[in-house]
C-alpha cells in the first residue's frame, strides 16, 4: 500500500536538549555549582532525577503553560531536595523551571531533520505524536517548524501516552488518508509496537546512535530500522516505485 501520511515523534528522532539532558535545562549552571553538582555521585544524580521525574509521570494531564510551570517547579523542588549539597532556595528552582517552560531554544532540531521535513511535508500528510508538554507545541512555533504538520497530538492534551492506540488514532483524524496508509517514526521500540497494534503497518525504528542502530539491525524484524530522516526518505522512494 502506498504511503501517503507520516506520524513522527518529536524527542530524539526531530530534535534534542542543547545541553544533552531533556531536565538539564539551559541556564541551569547559571543558577547552580556544576563543580558542586558533578562531584555528587553518578548513581545518586541518576537516582534524583528518577525521582523526580516519577512525580511527573504521575501528572497525566496539562493544559497549558502555567500548569506546566506549577507540575515541574515541584519535578525540581523533589530532585534539590534528594541532592541536599545543592543550595538552592525558592528562587533558584524558580529560574530552572521558567528555564524549562519558556525558553524555547532548549531543543535543538537535527540537521537532517531540518533539510528533510520541508521536502516530506510536499509530498506526506505529516503530524506529531508525541509524549509531551505544552511548551512543545511553542518550542516547534519558535523554529518555525509547526507549519510542516497537520496534525500536533501532544500526550499531557489526551491524558493518555504512547503505545496507547488513541494518541496514533487521533493523529490521522485531520489526514485526508487512513491509518493503514500512514507509516510512524519513533525511536523507541515500545512505541512502534503500538503503531502495529493501532493498525498502522509500517513502522520505522529510528536509532541515532551508532551502536544502537546496528545492534537494533540485527535484532529488530517487525520494524525497518533507520539512522535518519535521509534514510528514510530513500525507504519511502524506493516503495513508491
Amino acid at each position: 500500500m502506498r504511503i501517503k501520511g507520516l506520524l513522527i515523534d518529536s524527542g530524539g528522532v526531530l530534535n534534542g536538549p542543547v545541553t544533552g539532558h531533556w531536565m538539564i535545562t539551559t541556564n541551569f549552571f547559571e543558577v547552580i555549582d556544576k563543580d558542586v553538582f558533578y562531584k555528587i555521585d553518578k548513581q545518586r544524580r541518576a537516582s534524583a532525577f528518577s525521582e523526580a521525574m516519577a512525580y511527573i509521570n504521575t501528572i497525566h494531564v496539562m493544559h497549558d503553560l502555567e500548569e506546566e510551570y506549577t507540575h515541574f517547579k515541584e519535578h525540581y523542588s523533589v530532585l534539590f531536595r534528594a541532592l541536599p549539597e545543592i543550595q538552592i532556595d525558592e528562587a533558584g528552582i524558580e529560574a530552572i523551571t521558567q528555564d524549562l517552560v519558556y525558553n524555547y531554544e532548549k531543543y535543538r532540531f537535527y540537521d537532517d531533520a531540518n533539510k528533510w521535513i520541508p521536502n516530506l511535508s510536499e509530498h506526506y500528510e505529516l503530524a506529531i505524536v508525541s509524549d509531551a508538554w505544552p511548551s512543545l507545541r511553542h518550542v516547534f512555533t519558535h523554529n518555525d517548524f509547526l507549519k510542516y504538520f497537520k496534525s500536533f497530538i501532544i500526550s499531557c492534551e489526551l491524558g493518555i501516552r504512547k503505545p496507547d492506540e488513541l494518541m496514533y488514532q487521533k493523529a490521522v483524524e485531520n489526514f485526508t488518508c487512513d491509518i493503514k496508509e500512514v507509516a510512524f517514526i519513533d525511536d523507541r521500540l515500545k512505541n512502534c509496537d503500538g503503531a502495529k497494534s493501532a493498525g498502522i503497518e509500517k513502522t520505522y525504528l529510528m536509532c541515532r546512535w551508532r551502536l544502537e542502530y546496528w545492534f537494533r539491525k540485527l535484532t529488530v524484524r517487525r520494524h525497518k530500522v533507520i539512522r535518519d530522516f535521509e534514510e528514510l526518505s530513500m525507504d519511502l522512494n524506493r516503495r513508491k516505485k
